[in-house]
């Protein structure tokens, strides 16, 4: 996407939607609310492959880190790790 802000809204909207996803499989189990007669299913193996992840970082998500639990495997790219540093106010 060109412009910024659009992106930046659609991409931590996505992201909020996938931890809060995410968080509810890891403390429910996947079979959360699902009928006895089709529960036992296993958990859903989730990549997420995110180019330029610095554009769509900041401290909002805390429970990102913890979506492993539910299934989830990241894999984050960028051009530096300055890029990172820069985008959360971190001294580097």
């Amino acid at each position: 996407m060109s412009d910024f802000t659009v992106s930046a809204a659609v991409g931590n909207s996505m992201f909020a939607d996938l931890v809060a996803i995410a968080g509810h499989i890891y403390k429910h189990g996947i079979d959360a609310g699902v009928p006895e007669s089709v529960r036992d299913r296993a958990k859903p193996k989730i990549s997420i492959h995110a180019d330029e992840v610095n554009e769509m970082m900041n401290n909002q998500y805390p429970a990102a880190d913890k979506a492993g639990g539910a299934g989830v495997q990241v894999t984050a790219y960028t051009q530096t790790w300055s890029d990172i540093v820069a985008r959360l106010g971190l001294a580097a």
